[in-house]
Protein backbone atom coordinates (compact mmCIF):
# COMPACT_ATOMS: atom_id res chain seq x y z
CA UNK A 1 0.00 0.00 0.00
CA UNK A 2 2.59 2.32 0.53
CA UNK A 3 4.94 1.95 -2.32
CA UNK A 4 2.31 1.98 -4.49
CA UNK A 5 0.15 4.92 -2.86
CA UNK A 6 -0.16 7.39 -5.61
CA UNK A 7 -1.99 4.43 -7.56
CA UNK A 8 -3.94 1.96 -5.44
CA UNK A 9 -7.07 2.83 -3.68
CA UNK A 10 -7.79 0.30 -0.72
CA UNK A 11 -11.24 -0.15 0.36
CA UNK A 12 -12.33 -1.86 3.31
CA UNK A 13 -15.61 -2.10 4.92
CA UNK A 14 -17.05 -3.87 7.57
CA UNK A 15 -18.94 -2.93 11.21
CA UNK A 16 -17.60 -0.47 13.21
CA UNK A 17 -16.41 -3.00 16.27
CA UNK A 18 -14.93 -5.76 13.47
CA UNK A 19 -13.17 -2.73 11.24
CA UNK A 20 -11.26 -1.52 15.11
CA UNK A 21 -10.20 -4.73 15.25
CA UNK A 22 -9.20 -4.94 11.76
CA UNK A 23 -7.14 -1.68 11.93
CA UNK A 24 -5.29 -2.72 15.35
CA UNK A 25 -4.52 -6.09 14.22
CA UNK A 26 -1.00 -4.50 12.92
CA UNK A 27 0.55 -0.88 14.62
CA UNK A 28 0.67 0.82 11.73
CA UNK A 29 -2.39 -0.05 9.50
CA UNK A 30 -5.10 2.39 11.21
CA UNK A 31 -2.48 5.19 9.98
CA UNK A 32 -2.29 4.10 5.91
CA UNK A 33 -5.89 4.41 5.71
CA UNK A 34 -5.98 7.99 5.85
CA UNK A 35 -10.25 8.72 5.24
CA UNK A 36 -13.04 6.74 7.17
CA UNK A 37 -16.54 6.86 6.74
CA UNK A 38 -19.24 5.86 8.69
CA UNK A 39 -22.70 4.80 7.43
CA UNK A 40 -25.60 4.94 9.98
CA UNK A 41 -27.58 2.15 10.20
CA UNK A 42 -31.46 2.38 7.72
CA UNK A 43 -34.35 3.91 9.72
CA UNK A 44 -37.18 1.63 9.94
CA UNK A 45 -38.89 3.79 7.53
CA UNK A 46 -35.73 3.78 5.07
CA UNK A 47 -36.23 -0.30 5.58
CA UNK A 48 -39.55 -0.05 4.62
CA UNK A 49 -39.15 2.24 1.70
CA UNK A 50 -36.08 -0.64 0.24
CA UNK A 51 -38.42 -3.60 0.75
CA UNK A 52 -41.18 -1.40 -1.16
CA UNK A 53 -39.05 -0.58 -3.93
CA UNK A 54 -37.48 -4.17 -3.95
CA UNK A 55 -40.64 -5.41 -4.26
CA UNK A 56 -41.86 -3.73 -7.06
CA UNK A 57 -38.75 -4.18 -8.76
CA UNK A 58 -39.36 -7.72 -9.41
CA UNK A 59 -43.29 -6.99 -10.29
CA UNK A 60 -44.93 -7.73 -6.81
CA UNK A 61 -47.74 -5.75 -5.50
CA UNK A 62 -48.47 -4.99 -1.79
CA UNK A 63 -51.68 -5.39 -0.38
CA UNK A 64 -52.86 -2.34 1.61
CA UNK A 65 -52.77 -5.14 4.81
CA UNK A 66 -49.00 -6.04 4.02
CA UNK A 67 -47.91 -1.67 3.97
CA UNK A 68 -50.44 -1.50 7.41
CA UNK A 69 -48.58 -4.45 8.94
CA UNK A 70 -44.98 -3.19 7.80
CA UNK A 71 -44.14 -0.85 10.06
CA UNK A 72 -44.36 -3.39 12.94
CA UNK A 73 -42.76 -6.03 11.09
CA UNK A 74 -39.71 -3.91 10.14
CA UNK A 75 -39.49 -3.17 14.16
CA UNK A 76 -39.36 -5.73 14.88
CA UNK A 77 -36.32 -7.35 13.29
CA UNK A 78 -33.52 -7.99 15.44
CA UNK A 79 -31.25 -5.55 15.61
CA UNK A 80 -28.56 -7.59 17.16
CA UNK A 81 -24.82 -9.00 15.92
CA UNK A 82 -26.49 -10.71 12.59
CA UNK A 83 -28.18 -7.13 11.46
CA UNK A 84 -27.36 -7.10 8.24
CA UNK A 85 -29.61 -3.15 7.34
CA UNK A 86 -30.11 -3.59 3.96
CA UNK A 87 -29.49 -7.24 3.54
CA UNK A 88 -32.07 -7.77 6.68
CA UNK A 89 -35.05 -6.34 4.22
CA UNK A 90 -33.65 -8.15 0.95
CA UNK A 91 -34.48 -11.90 3.75
CA UNK A 92 -37.35 -9.99 4.30
CA UNK A 93 -38.78 -9.84 0.51
CA UNK A 94 -37.55 -13.08 -0.34
CA UNK A 95 -39.11 -15.13 2.46
CA UNK A 96 -42.22 -13.00 1.77
CA UNK A 97 -41.76 -14.19 -2.45
CA UNK A 98 -41.28 -17.33 -1.47
CA UNK A 99 -44.78 -17.63 0.77
CA UNK A 100 -46.30 -16.17 -1.69
CA UNK A 101 -45.01 -18.48 -4.08
CA UNK A 102 -46.66 -21.67 -2.48
CA UNK A 103 -50.00 -20.59 -2.31
CA UNK A 104 -51.33 -20.75 -5.84
CA UNK A 105 -50.01 -24.32 -5.39
CA UNK A 106 -52.56 -25.42 -2.78
CA UNK A 107 -54.22 -28.03 -3.97
CA UNK A 108 -57.94 -25.92 -3.68
CA UNK A 109 -56.63 -23.16 -5.67
CA UNK A 110 -57.14 -23.02 -10.06
CA UNK A 111 -54.58 -21.55 -11.20
CA UNK A 112 -56.03 -21.11 -14.39
CA UNK A 113 -58.45 -18.91 -12.63
CA UNK A 114 -55.67 -16.77 -11.45
CA UNK A 115 -55.16 -13.21 -12.83
CA UNK A 116 -51.68 -11.75 -12.97
CA UNK A 117 -52.26 -9.80 -10.09
CA UNK A 118 -53.31 -12.18 -7.97
CA UNK A 119 -49.72 -14.67 -8.96
CA UNK A 120 -47.75 -11.04 -8.30
CA UNK A 121 -49.87 -9.63 -4.97
CA UNK A 122 -47.93 -9.79 -1.83
CA UNK A 123 -50.16 -9.74 1.31
CA UNK A 124 -49.67 -9.67 5.25
CA UNK A 125 -49.51 -13.47 5.55
CA UNK A 126 -46.71 -13.18 3.30
CA UNK A 127 -45.13 -11.19 5.67
CA UNK A 128 -44.82 -13.48 8.29
CA UNK A 129 -44.42 -12.32 11.83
Amino acid sequence: MENHRGDLVVIAAGYPGEMDRFLDADAGLRSRFALMVDFPDYTDTELEQILVSMAEAQGYKLSPDLLEALPARIAAIDRGSGFANGRSVRGLIEAAIGAQAVRPAAPDVDLDALSDDELTLLTQADLGQ
